[in-house]
Order: structure tokens, then sequence, then C-alpha cells
């Protein structure tokens, strides 16, 4: 008899958000669309796609759970790094 292989369901990691067109807490998915979304917006954002949002948005330099594209994001890890770190699909 076969056993199914359980998956362990990965609890999204509560990071704080931080730019000129938003900042606040992302706890969810949608959290981190809405983000997105207004980074992507021309009135407020700078970013052309996706990729560039997870690309350009960093870690503050302190290396704690705080992201964005403001001058004290200069840390090393970006979003997108981040995220797969945590097998989180974007």
């Amino acid at each position: 008899m076969k056993t199914k292989k359980m998956k362990k369901k990965i609890k999204f990691p509560d990071f704080w958000y931080e730019s000129n067109a938003c900042w606040g807490w992302v706890r969810s998915i949608e959290d981190l669309q809405e983000k997105c979304d207004l980074q992507l917006d021309k009135s407020f954002g700078t970013f052309h796609s996706k990729g560039e949002f997870l690309d350009n948005s960093r870690q503050h330099h302190n290396g704690s759970m705080e992201f964005g594209t403001r001058g004290e994001h200069t840390g090393k890890k970006t979003l997108r790094e981040f995220l797969i770190e945590y097998k989180i699909e974007f």
C-alpha cells in the first residue's frame, strides 16, 4: 500500500514593505500583489514588470524582515530570493 506524502504548508512570512509608492505589512499573497500593482501603476511606481518589482526590491541594510526600494534597502537579498527561500510562488 502506497502512502501519500503530506505536504507541509509553509506559513506566509510577514514582512514590512516600503517604497515611495506604497508601504505597509505584507501578510499574504494578496498583500504582496497589492504592493506590486501599486509599484507598476504609472501614477505611483517606477517598474514595468513583476520581475523588475521582485529584483529591485531589496532587504533593509540591517537584515530585518523589511523590503523595499527606499535608500535604506541596500541589503544583498532581493524580494525574489526571499520568496524562493520560503518556497512562495508569485
